[in-house]
């Protein structure tokens, strides 16, 4: 196979990619340090300690230029948003692009969060937020959705050009998030909003004229519905939850991927 190259990076061959659903609604849902009551009960640190080392020795093993993550979770426990932290501590080499999909503040389902705030013993005021998230290699260039540069065109140059959404992370146009379902959220698992983060990247491919060659490559992350009671033996809803799934997966594959 072909090399691929560009100005900080060379790709032998393939482009290697993890995902992970990390589960992070169920760290909301664990006690703190502070307030364990039961021996040998996990707390929330612990949880997020574990996770983090669990990422990095991925990383380190593996060494992957994408990472597609599910059910990421955000957090602030006056309710400060501003403030708000992460589940995950993004490794230093990687640009971190999380999406949040339900929070407290636009999605008031007290049924729901209520919940969280009881069994994790957070405040009435916390801030949560549930969604999910790419991690992509610093030295891949990203660019602006079906934009593609000039051959040669300097990839600093033409990242600098966009809005940025931190200091040290590169615009988000360089991602779209496609909604798969409409519909109000009803705060249970049904309703819940599903969304493909489509992400952007452009390579150099050496062609056979020895000529560097733009290469398009987009990255879906995916995180598709399922439903309370499925696979529990009601037939009516395993078909439906099916059903769910396909609509969504035609939306990605007719009115992305296709496009």
């Amino acid at each position: 196979m072909k090399s691929l190259r560009h100005t900080k990076h060379t790709i032998s061959g393939e482009i290697k990619m993890l995902n992970w659903n990390i589960g992070g609604a169920k760290y909301l849902e664990l006690p703190s340090q502070s307030s364990l009551m039961k021996r040998g009960e996990e707390s929330r640190e612990e949880f997020r300690k574990k996770l983090n080392e669990a990422l990095k020795l991925e990383i380190h093993r593996r060494d992957p230029q994408i990472l597609t993550l599910q059910e990421v979770v955000e957090y602030q426990a006056e309710g400060r948003v501003q403030d708000r932290e992460s589940v995950i501590d993004p490794p230093d080499d990687y640009y971190y692009f999380p999406f949040m999909l339900i929070d407290t503040l636009r999605h008031s389902h007290q049924g729901k969060w209520n919940k969280v705030r009881k069994v994790g013993g957070w405040p009435d005021d916390a801030f949560f937020a549930q969604g999910n998230a790419i991690l992509v290699k610093k030295d891949l260039p990203l660019f602006p959705l079906w934009s593609l540069p000039c051959l040669n065109q300097d990839h600093e140059r033409w990242v600098s050009k966009l809005p940025r959404r931190s200091s040290d992370a590169p615009g988000l146009g360089c991602m779209e998030v496609v909604a798969l379902e409409s519909g109000l959220y009803f705060g249970d698992r049904n309703t819940e909003p599903r969304a493909a983060l489509v992400f952007h990247l452009v390579l150099s491919r050496i062609g056979e004229d020895e000529l560097p060659k733009p290469l398009d490559v987009f990255v879906i992350n995916l995180h598709l519905t399922t439903l309370m009671l499925e696979r529990e033996g009601i037939p009516a809803i395993d078909e439906l939850a099916s059903q769910t799934r396909m609509r969504q997966l035609d939306n990605v594959l007719n009115g992305v991927v296709s496009r």
